[in-house]
């Protein structure tokens, strides 16, 4: 059984991007997800709050849609029911986004660091995405230009 929008939200973190047309110059619909996770060892300090609301002005989206999960929001983005989703800030894990990033990659598109460098997986890599991520399936390097500008 899916999990329902509110349960979703109570258990969803970061932001995850949707614009609602596919032109590159266009406005986005953004997944942004603040945490409403019930234990506080999963909450978003101010830090990432702030850098979350910069990176959404920058891409000025004109939507917000939020779901829950690393791997869900990156589905979001392959069903092409978002076009990019971005989480700048640290918290998510390798284990979080490799499965979803190999499907990104086979459909054409990447999931990166904000920067646009590439997620090293190799053995003796950190295991945190200190920088936080971006996956879009279409124009990469021009979000993650919006992203850095």
């Amino acid at each position: 059984i899916a999990p329902t929008t509110a349960q979703l939200e109570k258990i969803s973190e970061g932001v995850a991007v949707k614009y609602t047309s596919h032109k590159v110059g266009s406005s986005p619909s953004i997944h942004a997800s603040p945490s409403h996770h019930p234990h506080p060892h999963h909450h978003h300090n101010q830090h990432h709050q702030d850098k979350i609301e910069e990176v959404l002005t920058k891409m000025k989206p004109s939507s917000i849609i939020r779901v829950g999960g690393a791997g869900y929001k990156a589905l979001q983005v392959l069903e092409g029911d978002a076009d990019v989703y971005v989480f700048p800030v640290d918290g998510t894990k390798l284990w979080d986004t490799c499965a979803a990033h190999a499907m990104l990659l086979a459909a054409g598109g990447d999931l990166t660091r904000p920067s646009g460098h590439t997620i090293d997986y190799s053995r003796g890599a950190s295991v945190y995405l200190k920088e936080g991520l971006l996956a879009s399936l279409k124009n990469h390097k021009t979000y993650v230009q919006k992203i850095n500008s």
